[in-house]
């Protein structure tokens, strides 16, 4: 199954009779039959009682035409009827693995997947992060960098011992200052885009700063901070 993927330079408008139609997400999955989209992004929106953050994605018609017709599912169910004149459908996704399609009719049906970690949308320092389609990557707020979603495990070679860990990495060439609960750890840049992070027990809160222009925030809470080496 092919997906072409738009960047986060791309911002889809469609524009006819001096209307635009523009679709709220920076990354894009074109599916199979060209005619349709989904955010390559899980982003977190209010919930309807606005007592909470909860995942959301987009599906939406690619360049629709005026007598284009489809119908957006999620998790077997329909959720909106797609038009020229209302081409986008937000989903709102259950946390674990969501199944999206947008149905043209029977034969023409793009299928989109989406898997929501856990840690998705909590009402914390990361709030404004995004998360891939899959569940394995973080990004922050300010996209200059990222980071795995399920810890690893490894020896700390300042410890000596089996610690949880995560991978951050530098989203562009920027020079960002990485430090986890308060004390600093390493600088990423474009020599040195990639770091491994070890966590401690209980809450740890990675930030990833750009000078004074922007810091972005992980958090992590492991437990005891025990971890099993793997096989």
């Amino acid at each position: 199954m092919i997906r072409r993927t738009f960047g986060s330079a791309l911002l889809l408008a469609v524009v006819a009779s001096g209307v635009a139609h523009a679709a709220p997400v920076s990354s894009l999955s074109v599916g199979d039959s060209g005619r349709s989209y989904a955010s390559s992004r899980i982003s977190c929106a209010a919930a309807p009682d606005g007592t909470a953050l909860v995942p959301v994605a987009w599906v939406g018609l690619f360049s629709p035409a005026a007598s284009d017709r489809a119908l957006a599912w999620l998790n077997r169910n329909p959720v909106a009827r797609l038009s020229y004149v209302r081409p986008l459908a937000r989903l709102p996704l259950a946390y674990g693995s969501n199944s999206a399609a947008v149905a043209f009719s029977r034969r023409v049906i793009d299928r989109y997947a989406f898997e929501v970690p856990a840690i998705a949308c909590a009402m914390d320092e990361s709030q404004g992060n995004t998360y891939s389609a899959d569940g394995t990557l973080e990004y922050g707020a300010a996209v200059k960098s990222y980071a795995t979603v399920l810890p690893g495990c490894a020896v700390n070679p300042l410890t000596g011992v089996a610690q949880p860990y995560l991978n951050l990495f530098d989203g562009g060439d920027y020079l960002l200052n990485v430090s986890i609960n308060g004390e600093a750890l390493t600088q990423l840049g474009p020599t040195r885009p990639h770091t491994v992070v070890f966590l401690v027990a209980g809450r740890n809160v990675i930030s990833v700063a750009d000078a004074s222009q922007s810091t972005e925030y992980y958090v992590r809470d492991t437990g005891d901070g025990m971890c099993d080496l793997p096989g």
